[in-house]
């Protein structure tokens, strides 16, 4: 059995991008999800350089309420 371990928020701040990026070059995550709905997305998506990406998989997060306003919610 295989067991995948994801960071959830990946885009929500530095230093839990930093975080993250750490964990993956030691080996300890196999996934990431990401906020692109986030302000910071286009600066942390190049730290998912071909390094980091042939290590873990890369996914989206699905947030409809911390960057929320993007989209229309009761």
């Amino acid at each position: 059995m295989k067991l995948i371990l994801c960071a959830d928020d990946f885009a929500q701040s530095e230093a839990i991008d930093q975080a993250i990026i750490a964990l993956i070059e030691k080996r300890r995550l196999s996934a990431v999800s990401c906020m692109t709905l986030s302000p910071y997305w286009p600066l942390a998506a190049k730290k998912l350089t071909p390094s980091i990406r042939a290590q873990a998989s890369i996914g989206l997060h699905l947030d409809f309420t911390h960057f929320g306003e993007a989209i229309p919610h009761p």
